[in-house]
């Protein structure tokens, strides 16, 4: 279902930021793992798109493909869904933030944890959505016309400008956040050892 995603598009032809709040991860594939249907370190997923936007995105030449509703769901509904890329050696990389909010009050921002992920930590989000884990996604998409080519008509692609993907913190991750870490070993030295053996 996506009738809950707001979104922000300012126009035709595919140029300008695609803003979309409140959308749902479709294959997302972050770590660039190979299957069937991806080659070895292409970086992608699936954000769904409300109705209306994903008819004005067609209009506009976006490839907008949609998944069936869920046959033993009655109240499920057809979901709409772009492919983004997600390139790092791009001029402009994509600016990736994971956010931790309290389950008792998750609204409340001085409890929130903002971390940065990487190109070698973006893959967290694919075992966070596996898990359910993910409670609400905010990104920025940036489209990009490509033109024809032998063998293949152009067309628009879509690279991750900016994503929030917010969870909700652990408890015990909470709970033992501020104490010091170190690289020490826990055992001693054989010669501070306090016994004999």
């Amino acid at each position: 279902m996506n009738e809950n995603i707001n979104s922000a598009y300012n126009g035709k032809n595919g140029f300008g930021l695609l803003r979309l709040s409140g959308t749902r991860l479709i294959y997302p594939n972050f770590s660039g793992r190979k299957t069937d249907f991806n080659a070895e370190g292409d970086r992608n997923f699936g954000a769904a798109v409300d109705p209306d936007l994903a008819e004005q995105l067609r209009e506009d030449g976006f490839r907008v493909k949609t998944l069936p509703a869920y046959a033993d769901d009655p109240d499920s509904t057809p979901t709409d869904w772009i492919k983004v890329k997600v390139n790092f050696n791009s001029r402009i990389p994509p600016k990736v933030w994971l956010i931790k909010v309290d389950p008792d009050d998750p609204d409340d921002k001085e409890k929130m944890v903002q971390t940065k992920l990487t190109e070698d930590t973006i893959g967290l989000i694919d075992i966070l959505a596996r898990s359910r884990a993910i409670m609400h996604v905010d990104m920025n998409i940036r489209p990009s016309r490509y033109p024809d080519r032998p063998n293949r008509p152009g067309g628009i692609s879509c690279y991750l400008d900016a994503l929030y993907v917010t969870i909700v913190d652990d408890p015990l991750e909470r709970k033992y956040r501020n104490i010091r870490m170190t690289d020490e070993s826990p055992m001693p030295d054989d010669d501070e050892m306090p016994f004999e053996e």
